[in-house]
């Protein structure tokens, strides 16, 4: 591969860069210190998917699940699809982000 992201890593990043600014007003305003950690979690990853770490792929995908489960456990109605396929696109390209940054390591 000529470039230094792929498709899947820049389609992460937009993702990632979204699910950030989404977190940013709850944590400026500081609403919660769970919104707070979620703010500085989704700028380490985004930090760790821009520098092509594998833990960057690893964090965003666990994030990932972890919004999902929060998603199905307490959010309802139209709202859930939209969340479900957000977050779903989330852990399905950190997966192949993360295989594909194993897969160079090895050649």
């Amino acid at each position: 591969m000529k470039g230094k992201y792929s498709l899947i890593s820049i389609c992460l990043l937009c993702l990632l860069g979204l699910r950030l600014l989404s977190h940013l007003q709850p944590a400026l305003a500081s609403q919660s210190f769970g919104s707070i950690v979620a703010f500085v979690i989704y700028l380490i990853t985004l930090i760790g998917v821009i520098k092509r770490r594998r833990w960057g792929a690893m964090t965003s995908g666990i994030m990932g699940i972890m919004d999902l489960l929060m998603t199905l456990v307490y959010i309802g109605g139209v709202n859930m699809i939209g969340a479900v396929v957000f977050d779903g696109l989330i852990v399905f390209l950190s997966y192949h982000d993360y295989r594909h940054l194993k897969r160079i390591k090895y050649e």
